[in-house]
């Protein structure tokens, strides 16, 4: 019964996580170049159950093997392209044909500036002329930080930037080769793990567009109307489970 309780329980927070998951994925529907998140659940490795002290042989004092319910294993993202939206902005640049492929930029932090990556391509330039994300990280460029003093800017599929006729860098673009080895970091940004693999850019760059979100509302509202069933569901078999413990302790400790 207490085993009962436990496994209830542990089915309602594996629930309350996923809900978690796919409030955040609706919450970043309208977020340029968002990928969304799936939490993966798993059952808890079953164990077997012994009598204690017992005076039988010990190849009998098996019970059986007990299972502790589920929990969320791990939250995978799904890199898979949004739509491309089209804006006319000549700084609003998105990759397609490249899952895995991202501008880089330089996110400040305590132990200087790091290299992070993202798929929001909504650039604007700062005061000093550099080209930066809406946060203002600086966009990197092959030769460093990009700087814009003209008026007419083009960025072409490869990414390269000409201003007013001339080249002024080229956008550092990353590819990588496995995206298990990519972590979320906030303000959609991606980080590495350090010994991910890179590989050529083998996608293009559109200029006067942006990728949309890969979350499909539909199926997520559907998702989430799953897990409140499952949610209720647990909650239910724990109530149920208490009653009959509180049933047990007040009214068969009398007989």
């Amino acid at each position: 019964m207490i085993r009962g309780l436990y496994t209830s329980a542990m089915g309602m927070q594996n629930n309350e996580k996923r809900m978690e998951v796919i409030s955040n994925n609706l919450a970043n529907i309208d977020t340029t170049g968002y990928k969304k998140d799936t939490a993966v659940s798993t059952s808890f490795a079953e164990v077997m159950t012994e009598i204690i002290n017992s005076d039988q042989d010990d190849n009998q004092n098996d019970v059986g093997k007990l299972s502790l319910g589920v929990g969320v294993d791990d939250v995978v993202t799904n890199y898979k392209q949004g739509s491309l939206v089209k804006t006319e902005n000549p700084l609003d640049v998105a990759i397609t044909n490249s899952e895995l492929a991202f501008f880089a930029v330089e996110v400040p932090g305590a132990n200087g500036a790091q290299e992070m990556y993202t798929r929001d391509g909504g650039f604007t330039v700062n005061s000093l002329g550099q080209l930066t994300t809406k946060d203002g990280y600086l966009v990197k460029g092959e030769n460093g930080v990009i700087t814009l003093n003209g008026s007419k800017v083009n960025i072409n599929e490869d990414g390269s930037v000409i201003e007013d006729g001339s080249s002024v860098d080229k956008l550092l673009i990353k590819e990588f080769a496995d995206s298990s080895r990519l972590n979320k970091q906030g303000n959609n940004l991606i980080s590495n793990t350090g010994d991910t693999q890179t590989k050529p850019f083998s996608g293009q760059v559109v200029q006067g567009s942006l990728e949309s979100s890969n979350v499909n509302s539909i199926s997520e509202m559907v998702e989430m109307i799953s897990v409140m069933r499952s949610y209720e569901a647990n909650q239910k078999v724990l109530k149920s489970h208490d009653d009959t413990l509180q049933k047990a302790v007040n009214e068969v400790g009398r007989v």
